[in-house]
């Protein structure tokens, strides 16, 4: 049986749109050392496996999610729609491809009609933005390669080059 804490854990890592830091779920649960955490999300780990659960708990680098194994992906490949449209889309694949990329680069090579969607990724949090002196320097990020199940841009380019 899982203890409060590792039910609280497991609510914002099923709940949070990107992977969680340790020190986000630290600081959200008020949890004092790196070393408690790590217990709560092994308990977590556990149980999904003790259950046989479609769902796993994934460590990458100094951040952790949950998301659904690789042998039940093909269940919801075609339960819903893209969330993006064909510009968005672009925008995300130009981005890829080109990252780190200003957004200055992004609207000169698409064009400004791309503006209003390019803000709207932004807003889903499809993309990263970090200030460097006067530019916005885009990315994408984690949230776009979790909707495909993959975990960033390497394994992504792997996808891509096998087709």
């Amino acid at each position: 049986m899982l203890s409060e804490d590792a039910k609280k854990v497991e609510a914002i890592l099923f709940l949070y749109p990107s992977p969680c830091s340790y020190s986000e779920i630290m600081e959200k649960l008020n949890i004092k050392d790196e070393s408690t955490l790590v217990e709560i999300l092994e308990s977590l780990k556990k149980d999904y496996e003790s259950r046989n659960s479609a769902l796993e708990v994934v460590y990458q680098e100094n951040l952790v999610f949950i998301r659904l194994k690789e042998e039940y992906k093909h269940l919801i490949k075609n339960l819903g729609d893209v969330p993006f449209n064909a510009k968005q889309l672009k925008i995300l694949v130009y981005i890829m491809f080109k990252e780190p990329v200003k957004q200055s680069d992004v609207i000169n090579t698409l064009g400004e009609s791309y503006r209003d969607d390019l803000s709207e990724l932004k807003k889903m949090k499809y993309i990263e933005v970090k200030k460097v002196n006067n530019s916005n320097i885009l990315s994408v990020s984690n949230k776009f390669y979790m909707l495909y199940g993959v975990s960033g841009k390497d394994k992504m380019m792997e996808i891509i080059n096998k087709k």
